[in-house]
């Protein structure tokens, strides 16, 4: 982290998105807090994902609470039509609990 990020509550260090299989994407993510926090970072991890079905932009979504304290690795599936088709687009935010705020976020587009 640069010297410039000690402020920022939480941001994300790693973002992957990977294609598994033509009905499944796999999401890496690493969420680091600020280095010059020492308390618990409570929030919503909410992680949407684009992509095409017959044309037509789709979306899935995701909403999760997580607790970070330094460092939080989080991976998952997320399961598509057989139909789906690129490109896609992987938007994750982590916010606040009650959501006012967006503590950090990333995209990535295979």
């Amino acid at each position: 982290m640069q010297s410039n990020d000690r402020i920022r509550s939480a941001q994300f260090v790693a973002c992957e998105l990977q294609l598994e299989a033509p009905d499944r994407a796999r999401y890496r993510l690493l969420l680091a807090q600020g280095t010059d926090k020492t308390t618990e970072l409570s929030g919503r991890l909410l992680l949407s994902l684009q992509y095409k079905d017959g044309g037509k932009m789709q979306r899935l979504q995701q909403d999760a609470v997580h607790k970070v304290k330094h460092y939080q690795r989080l991976e998952g599936e997320l399961a598509l039509p057989a139909s789906a088709t690129g490109p896609m687009q992987l938007d994750v935010r982590f916010v606040e609990t009650d959501g006012a705020k967006v503590l950090a976020s990333c995209q990535k587009k295979i």
